[in-house]
């Protein structure tokens, strides 16, 4: 997380999440082909790398999009959504392991991060609105 604001300078907060979900997508859906334990370690420790790119940018967009009284409340708000998606996944994951196995829970984790990626950067407000925004933070 040290170097993480340096690294998105160049590509911003947006594209930098939905590359860090994208990324977690595909370290997801990889679970699915190993079985050793030194890759499945390897594949956590780059999971908790760029999750913490993700959770980064998440809450710096959050912040930039709020009003500067309501910073609590914004990131209430995205951690509690957070919190209830991984409850509801973990239900759907257990259903859909008892039905299927472990291999298609982790391929259609993996496809719901991918999924995710893209919804964010259909969603996420462009570079200049999160600058913009961030510029006139403390008028609001």
């Amino acid at each position: 997380m040290i170097a993480s604001a340096r690294m998105l300078k160049g590509i911003g907060l947006r594209r930098g999440f939905a590359a860090a979900t994208a990324i977690m997508g595909v370290i997801t859906a990889s679970v699915a082909l190993f079985d050793s334990a030194l890759s499945l370690t390897l594949l956590r420790l780059a999971e908790g790398a760029v999750f913490a790119i993700a959770l980064m940018c998440a809450v710096e967009v959050v912040d930039r999009l709020v009003p500067r009284r309501l910073h609590a409340t914004g990131q209430s708000l995205y951690h509690s959504a957070g919190t209830l998606g991984a409850a509801l996944g973990g239900i759907v994951a257990g259903v859909l392991y008892d039905m299927s196995g472990s291999t298609v829970v982790f391929v259609a984790s993996g496809a719901g991060l991918l999924i995710t990626a893209l919804f964010a950067l259909r969603t996420i407000p462009r570079g200049r609105v999160l600058l913009e925004s961030d510029a006139t933070h403390g008028a609001r």
